[in-house]
């Protein structure tokens, strides 16, 4: 369903002696267009914040419809302003929206930006992507907040601008490729590697992404790197700006303990190092200080001749290129999982798979989130996703929540509901469900603060439309 744009307002804000003027339009969701979402509320407060304090608000009482425009006084000048609009009924958020950070100044050109307005906590279809049939895909936050989507199904590569509201062809990749990985630079560059082809093959070509740049899409080094020619390697990007790639299962089938680095300037990965273990399907974080934390994943079994999942930690230090397994274990050995790092340097392990015998059919969709606290060398439950979970995102939002979104649950089942975890109790909290379950699709928060989803497999077989969601006023600095 596409969204409409509504012209019932138009947001206007202005600086000292009407110097800076910023005018905003507003974009709404289909589902939320007229008596659905705008007839529910009683009153919008149009506000200003340089992203860290409320500047100026001025609140609007609907008891006679909407106005025709809505004007704010008194904004600030810098280059991090941002601008809300919250819609109340009964004294209680129902809806929000904010805009992307915007530069004001003195000067005499109006500024004009774009605002998504939605309900607040939901997810509503959106934009129609290029390649709608992507699974197993990439997608990243470049430097300004845009998404860039990647791989799952054909070459083209697309960035989607919440400026703009479209997703436009960014370029072709080399190659198709589904299962890769990407590492994402601080400078919003990201180097994509690993995963197979359209006829099953690995993938040795690197390739690199500058969405913006003069060349958004280039191969790194030669046609086949045989140090990323592997299925279920983690890549990660190191404060140096290098990329450390590890682990992986290789054309042979053989699971492998490889540490390589990709450098900055450099074409090619080169050895840094082993695992204690072999590793295929772990993740792999930077934590306090540069280092990297490998958890989990599958790993062989010679004296059983098998692949068994893991729970063990390794630190991998890219400084003298040593490793160390660390005491911490996780509860529940699995691979396939996600890990995010929080703001404070725990990180967030939540489902992937376990062979282990506890359910009908292994392997079986792990239930227990995890944290792993690196600070005090241990890891705990922090709580379960009944039915378990694989295939799912996990996305760290604004105010240090993560939203999992989708995914299979133990039964094979498609699952449609959301989750936001918050640190500060590590608990999960139900929020509203998916528009349709999805699995094996993407998700990246946008410099507005909503999360943007694409691709994945659906239950009927058909592609799935984008969506997006929309967090509540509080989650947003």
């Amino acid at each position: 369903m596409r969204h409409s744009l509504v012209a019932l307002a138009v947001l206007t804000a202005c600086g000292g002696d009407d110097q800076a003027r910023v005018q905003i339009e507003l974009e709404v969701p289909a589902d939320d267009v007229g008596g659905a979402l705008l007839g529910d509320l009683d009153a919008l407060e149009f506000s200003v914040s340089d992203g860290q304090d409320f500047r100026a608000s001025r609140l609007y009482p609907l008891e006679d419809g909407l106005p025709d425009r809505l004007n704010l006084d008194d904004v600030p000048t810098g280059n991090d302003i941002l601008f809300h609009l919250s819609g109340s009924a009964s004294n209680a958020e129902v809806a929000y929206g904010r805009t992307c950070r915007v530069s004001v100044d003195d000067g005499d050109q109006p500024i004009d930006e774009r605002l998504y307005f939605a309900r607040a906590g939901s997810f509503r279809d959106g934009a129609a992507p290029l390649e709608p049939d992507r699974s197993l895909g990439v997608m990243f936050a470049d430097d300004r907040g845009s998404a860039v989507v990647a791989g799952g199904a054909g070459r083209v590569v697309e960035l989607f601008d919440p400026r703009l509201g479209t997703f436009d062809e960014v370029g072709e990749m080399a190659v198709s490729r589904s299962g890769g990985a990407v590492a994402v630079r601080d400078d919003g560059t990201a180097i994509i590697a690993g995963g197979v082809d359209g006829d099953g093959g690995l993938v040795g070509v690197v390739e690199e992404i500058a969405a913006t740049s003069g060349e958004p899409i280039r191969q790194v080094g030669p046609d086949q790197q045989e140090a990323a020619q592997k299925s279920g390697l983690a890549l990660v990007a190191l404060p140096d700006r290098g990329i450390l790639l590890s682990g992986g299962r290789t054309a042979a089938g053989f699971i492998v303990p490889d540490v390589v680095v990709l450098k900055a300037g450099d074409d090619q990965f080169r050895g840094a190092g082993a695992l204690a273990i072999e590793r295929e399907r772990h993740t792999a974080s930077v934590g306090l200080g540069g280092v990297v934390y490998l958890i989990g994943g599958l790993t062989r079994d010679e004296a059983e001749s098998l692949d068994v999942a893991t729970g063990t930690i390794e630190l991998y230090r890219p400084q003298d290129q040593s490793v160390r397994t660390l005491a911490a274990e996780l509860a529940v050995p699995r691979y396939g999982h996600t890990a995010t790092v929080l703001a404070d340097g725990r990180i967030l392990i939540v489902g992937g798979l376990t062979p282990d015998p506890i359910c009908a059919e292994p392997p079986c969709a792990v239930a227990e989130v995890e944290i792993f606290d690196p600070i005090v060398g241990e890891t705990r439950s922090a709580d379960d996703i009944p039915g378990g979970i694989y295939q799912h995102t996990a996305t760290l939002i604004a105010g240090g929540r993560v939203l999992i979104t989708g995914g299979v649950d133990e039964g094979g089942a498609l699952r449609g509901d959301a989750y936001l975890f918050d640190p500060e109790v590590e608990a999960l909290v139900p929020t509203r469900s998916l528009g349709r379950p999805r699995a094996e699709h993407t998700a990246a928060e946008l410099c507005d603060g909503t999360v943007l989803l694409v691709g994945g497999v659906s239950e009927d077989g058909t592609p799935l439309p984008a969506e997006r969601y929309n967090p509540a006023s509080r989650a947003i600095p």
